[in-house]
């Protein structure tokens, strides 16, 4: 259930009429009972409310807009149901609103418009959130939209926002003596107080508040004229893609989506289909042949069509699933290790061996996606942090920080901005060698080449990407004092987590075993270890327990790090440090060993996923994978293949630890799932009011609080 408030202050152009007897504020009302809204108040000045009431809608009284946001405050409190609060003036699509209700999911939203013209407040987003808010008493730095009039709050908010609007509500600020707007308000109050709002767009779709009755007539031609099916395929692609999706794909693939919703196909079927198209193009790959090759590369990038089909989709049937965005992450992960393995099958066939390419590839890749998860984690921690003020204060405090030194000037040249499509717009979507542009090298190079091509291909442009996003993101990290791994201020609980550390580290840091070195110093002196046994793995003699001693000393340097703080402006770097010193220690194993490189392959992929795992949590607040600790941690996996070595097992030990992970994957991801299918009923609103404790007020969130587009392509 969930309820709607609309605000109808004096004088509003909500009592207009729209068309056919119909008011702006009745056609806004029958949106919101046909998109799921079970109860809509009318939040009214006394003067309207007999008018109100007669038309048939359930009015509540308010005096002023101060008493307003303490009504929105009170059922806030009071409800354990979605909320929605909605500018009685607005003039929207259909579409427009059941997207908005539709997309917040138990977190909070606000529709955005991208007209300067508009009547709402102005915003600044970045990342998919509302960082700044305005209003007439605050002005916003840098304003990239306007508030369409419409912010949804999740059952997962609701006591943080009544927090917010309470203390508004309450205070002897300056806003709230004059005229204002209340939703404006409580927009800022939301923002400002730390709640994480989503900002959720219309795309084509028209949404937009009026002021008289020739902006109803002009809206109203403007939804006569406005082919709604078009608009909402359109606003179903992505605004900002990389170039090849972009005119490869995305320009045909709304047909297939409007079929694809003829058939009655979901979101998360469409990706199962993408899966089994690389599937076959890898076994394609294994095969060998020119003319297996060139049916591989065709199915290769219809594989990539779905992937892009499959999000459509969702966009365009409003169908938004955590778990779908946490399974379309592993997907596309699972689908390229899969094309690796083929590729190197297939010239193993023909006599070429590039298991050591392949390896180097899929470590390149994940290391580099690990980076990206973890800063894209800090950036958001960035953005949370700046966005928490004083309701009172009349700006933002971004333009008296702002740096006009060299380093904000370098960053602003490395980035094209959002919506422009310029040589460097498509140079800099490019050059970070985002998976569309993956899968077309593998398919070109593997239709006119052979194996090898394709992994020197891919080791070049990783290579180039990652020197190109390290760099750029040491600079911004510099220029914006991000705080390391500490997430919504919890450091010591949420670094072993992100670290993937296991039982040695913990039992290491119980035991009092501690590093004057900071964790960063720290993970490059493991990883410069991990690479000298690398180097020493091909050495004759003795090289077992060489490696083997070098791979415990670097587990252990790194491991007893774990408990101590990653507050550093660089530390967000550790985990993809640790997952490089991983990775190398397994591969310097399996060359002492003389075992097979494709084993090592192996753990290093479904070790790879545990950690795609791990950045989906973040990015999309769900996983269903459970019994991650049997996983061992990063540290306890290399010990036990350290024992295996020396014990002459490493070949049975990296198959049987590629299997045992496989199965606590599978077998965490069931239980996740039958879990989440057996969770209670949400408590309903009448039990809430008597057993429901206040929640504390807003702090800084730990993650986003909508479904995004993942931070790894």
């Amino acid at each position: 259930m969930t309820t709607a408030v609309l605000l109808v202050p004096t004088p509003s152009a909500a009592l207009l009429p729209f068309a056919d007897g119909v008011t702006v504020i009745g056609r806004l009302h029958d949106q919101l009972r046909a998109s799921g809204v079970s109860d809509v108040i009318a939040l009214v000045r006394p003067d309207v409310s007999t008018t109100l009431s007669t038309a048939g809608l359930t009015v509540r009284e308010s005096a002023d807009c101060a008493e307003d946001l303490a009504v929105l405050a009170e059922l806030a409190r009071a409800s354990a149901d979605p909320l929605v609060v909605v500018n009685g003036d607005l003039v929207a699509a259909d579409g427009a609103v059941a997207i908005a209700v539709a997309g917040a999911g138990p977190g909070a939203a606000a529709l955005i418009g991208s007209d300067p013209g508009g009547l709402g407040g102005s915003v600044r987003r970045e990342r998919g959130r509302v960082v700044s808010a305005g209003s007439a008493y605050h002005r916003v730095f840098e304003p990239d939209g306007v508030s369409a009039g419409l912010v949804w709050v999740g059952r997962g908010r609701l006591g943080a926002a009544g927090s917010a609007w309470s203390q508004v509500a309450t205070g002897d600020t300056a806003a709230l003596n004059g005229r204002c707007e209340a939703l404006d308000l409580a927009l800022v109050a939301l923002v400002r107080a730390g709640v994480p709002v989503a900002a959720s767009g219309a795309g084509d779709l028209l949404a937009a508040r009026v002021r008289a009755a020739d902006d109803v007539a002009r809206t109203r031609t403007a939804l006569r004229t406005t082919d709604e099916e078009r608009a909402r395929l359109r606003s179903a692609v992505k605004a900002e893609d990389d170039l090849f999706a972009t005119f490869c794909v995305s320009s045909y693939s709304p047909r297939l989506v409007t079929r694809a919703a003829r058939l009655g196909l979901t979101p998360t079927a469409v990706t199962w289909l993408s899966v089994l198209f690389a599937v076959a193009a890898a076994g394609l790959f294994a095969a060998g042949g020119r003319g297996a090759a060139v049916i591989g590369a065709v199915l290769l990038y219809f594989g990539f069509v779905l992937d892009c089909v499959d999000g459509q989709l969702a966009r365009y049937l409003r169908r938004y699933s955590r778990f779908g965005g946490w399974l379309d992450v592993l997907a596309d992960r699972g689908k390229e290790f899969a094309v690796y393995a083929g590729l190197a099958v297939g010239a193993a066939r023909a006599g070429d061996d590039v298991w050591p390419l392949a390896v180097a590839a899929l470590v390149l890749q994940t290391v580099r996606h690990m980076t990206d998860g973890w800063y894209g984690a800090v950036r958001d921690e960035v953005s949370a942090r700046a966005a928490v003020l004083e309701f009172g204060a009349p700006d933002d405090g971004r333009a008296r920080t702002s740096d006009d030194g060299r380093t904000s000037k370098l960053i602003r040249a490395t980035n094209a901005g959002p919506g422009r499509r310029s040589w460097l717009y498509w140079a800099k979507r490019t050059i970070v060698f985002p998976i569309g542009e993956r899968w077309l090298l593998i398919a070109a190079c593997a239709a006119l080449f052979d194996a090898r091509v394709v992994f020197l291909a891919l080791l070049a442009g990783g290579a180039v990407a990652a020197a190109y996003t390290l760099g750029v993101r040491l600079l911004r990290s510099r220029a914006l004092r991000v705080p390391g791994l500490r997430i919504s201020g919890v450091d010591a609980a949420g670094v072993t987590q992100h670290r993937d550390d296991g039982p040695l580290a913990r039992v290491l840091y119980r035991a009092g075993v501690r590093l004057r070195m900071a964790p960063l110093p720290a993970g490059l002196v493991a990883l410069a270890a991990a690479a000298a046994a690398l180097l020493a793995a091909g050495a004759p003699g003795g090289v077992g327990w060489t490696v083997t001693g070098v791979a415990v000393v670097a587990t252990a340097l790194a491991a007893s790090t774990g408990g101590r703080p990653h507050a550093g402006p660089y530390d967000w770097f550790v985990p993809a440090v640790l997952r490089a010193v991983e990775f190398g220690a397994v591969i310097a194993l399996a060359r002492a060993a003389n075992a097979p490189l494709w084993l090592a392959f192996a753990v290093i992929a479904v070790v790879a996923l545990f950690n795609y795992d791990l950045t989906a949590r973040l990015d999309k607040r769900a996983s269903p994978v459970a019994l991650r600790s049997w996983a061992l941690g990063w540290e306890g996996r290399l010990v036990a293949l350290g024992i295996a070595a020396l014990a002459g097992w490493l070949p049975e030990a990296l198959a049987g630890l590629a299997i045992y992970l496989a199965v606590v994957f599978v077998a965490g991801g069931l239980i996740g799932l039958r879990r989440a299918s057996v969770a209670p009923a949400p408590v309903t609103a009448a039990s809430a009011l008597v057993t429901a404790a206040p929640e504390p007020p807003a702090t800084v969130p730990v993650q986003r609080a909508m479904p995004q587009d993942s931070v790894v392509d």
